[in-house]
């Protein structure tokens, strides 16, 4: 009688801890995919982000151009509006 209460205890166990190994593994698993997913957005929003921040140096120095200096204002204002001195004639040709 104990050697069959004994077998069954046995395997009730043996299933009850392939039954945790299981849940377990389940869950180590979807926790695993739920952080690649967060650091692959990890990734992007930093490439985002140094992306923005180059695009604020360029803003940033463009406008400290535009503040400090007269001659970029001066080409820019040829190139972009077309205006010229009083002495100069502007040639504009087709595209």
């Amino acid at each position: 009688m104990f050697h069959i209460v004994a077998k069954t205890l046995t395997y009730f166990l043996t299933l009850l801890l392939l039954f945790v190994v299981i849940f377990m593994g389940t869950a180590l698993l979807r926790t695993y995919r739920e952080y690649s997913a967060y650091k692959q957005k990890e990734v992007e929003l930093t490439a985002q982000l140094e992306a923005k921040q180059a695009e604020l140096r360029a803003r940033q120095e463009y406008l400290r151009m535009v503040l400090d200096d007269p001659e970029f204002i001066d080409r820019v204002i040829r190139e972009k509006l077309g205006f010229a001195k009083p002495s100069e004639k502007v040639f504009r040709f087709g595209k």
